[in-house]
């Protein structure tokens, strides 16, 4: 499952939702992905075929060294964000972009987040320490930062690929639901 689904469908689907949501060119931006295992390959390789420059921020250093090796910049999130005109988490992790980090990042950056669950950004500080927050556009979130910093968010935080696209292709969907299928014959045998 890992292969396609995470790999092809969150990476096709990722772009989908930042897309949908923003209008914006992704060649020649710079753009920040946060994790670089299947979830993290598959729009990192995306974001490259689209024109964007792609910095990965990755703590497992067998992994930084692969995205190194797969010809992305890799750095620490917070210096990749003062250079970023927009980032994806896709870690899992909690608050893998905070609020320190928003406040030294790019004025203007976009952020969003495809991993496992919506607190991979510090959304709790960014609403509570914001001078400034209105509605951009549908599904996208401007703030002014109590430093005079300037994000713009997709979705609230929440998965792009689903809140802000329409998932993943159905080829994809058709091949993890077989998978699935198959799985459960194996067992029943």
């Amino acid at each position: 499952k890992h292969l396609f689904d995470n790999r092809y469908g969150t990476g096709q689907s990722t772009l989908d939702g930042i897309m949908h949501a923003t209008n914006i060119l992704i060649g020649g931006k710079t753009v920040t992905v946060g994790g670089y295992g299947f979830c993290g390959k598959g729009i990192a390789m995306r974001m490259k075929g689209m024109g964007a420059n792609v910095i990965v921020t990755e703590v497992d250093p067998v992994k930084a060294v692969e995205a190194y090796m797969d010809g992305f910049r890799v750095m620490h999130m917070r210096e990749a964000l003062k250079s970023s005109d927009m980032a994806v988490t896709v870690t899992g992790m909690k608050n893998v972009i905070s609020y320190e980090d928003m406040k030294t990042a790019k004025r203007g950056i976009i952020l969003s987040n495809s991993g496992h669950f919506n607190n991979e950004i510090d959304t709790a500080s960014l609403s509570e320490k914001s001078t400034e927050k209105r509605m951009a556009r549908d599904n996208v979130m401007f703030y002014k930062l109590d430093n005079g910093n300037e994000i713009y968010l997709i979705s609230e935080g929440r998965l792009v690929n689903l809140a802000s696209g329409q998932g993943h292709p159905v080829e994809i969907m058709d091949m993890s639901f077989a998978i699935q299928a198959l799985t459960a014959e194996y067992l029943v045998k």
